[in-house]
């Protein structure tokens, strides 16, 4: 029988995190096959694609590759963390009193993940762009529980959609002694796809600051009004989104 707990997090997990075997990486990083490490579906954006109803794959179809207004991250807007695995550097991971959080260090798109530690979903949820996470220990795993999305963001970058009753579980845990950190994640949405699907990706802890990557957010942009309206129209959702629900 599993045995949930609500207890904080293990000392040693608190740190930060970078992405293997990310796209654009540093070229002499070490990558997950040069430790032995096999990540599920490394093929993320065929496997979400291969599950698309029909009004969802026709949606991305018509999206286009080079679709800015509904792409808020194209604008500087919140992407969504389904975004953040293929490009982001990576995470740092701390704790704090009933929660554990993951800071993006693509802070400008994906933000700050809360994870309350507590049994259940708040009462009628407001749609968001990360959603409401909720966690509890199974061993050694923190499995993570998130409903409440809105549906603004995509499963990835070919831009494929999901609806309101998207559903994602992740079980996140340390291997190799703590060097690495391992997150498995399963999607659901019974409105938009055809069944679940898994994927896993390896994080590996490093022993360094965390300084946030230079971003074009952060420029002049001049005379570019679209732009300008997309990207503070976004920052006002996201500021709305995040006011949060939870004491």
């Amino acid at each position: 029988q599993t045995v949930v707990q609500y207890g904080p997090m293990p000392p040693n997990w608190e740190g930060v995190y970078l992405l293997m075997d990310r796209r654009g990486g540093p070229p002499h990083a070490p990558t997950t096959a040069d430790v032995g490490l096999k990540p599920v579906s490394p093929n993320l954006e065929a496997v979400a694609t291969a599950h698309l109803l029909p009004w969802a794959r026709e949606k991305m179809q018509a999206n286009g590759s080079n679709t800015t207004i509904d792409d808020l991250s194209a604008v500087c807007g919140p992407a969504g963390f389904f975004r953040h695995p293929p490009t982001a550097y990576g995470y740092m991971l701390l704790q704090v009193p009933g929660q554990i959080l993951l800071v993006s260090q693509g802070l400008d798109l994906v933000g700050v993940r809360r994870i309350y530690l507590t049994a259940k979903h708040p009462d009628n949820l407001l749609p968001t762009w990360d959603g409401d996470s909720i966690g509890h220990w199974e061993g050694d795993t923190l499995v993570v529980d998130t409903v409440g999305f809105n549906d603004r963001s995509w499963l990835g970058t070919e831009l494929q959609p999901h609806s309101e009753a998207l559903h994602v579980v992740e079980r996140i845990r340390t291997v190799r002694d703590g060097a690495y950190l391992e997150i498995y994640t399963t999607v659901d949405d019974r409105e938009a796809l055809t069944g679940p699907y898994s994927y896993s990706r390896y994080y590996r802890k490093v022993d360094q600051t965390y300084e946030q990557v230079a971003s074009n957010c952060n420029v002049a942009i001049g005379d570019q009004a679209e732009w300008v309206y997309f990207r503070d129209q976004a920052i006002r959702d996201s500021e709305n989104d995040r006011a949060g629900t939870h004491p």
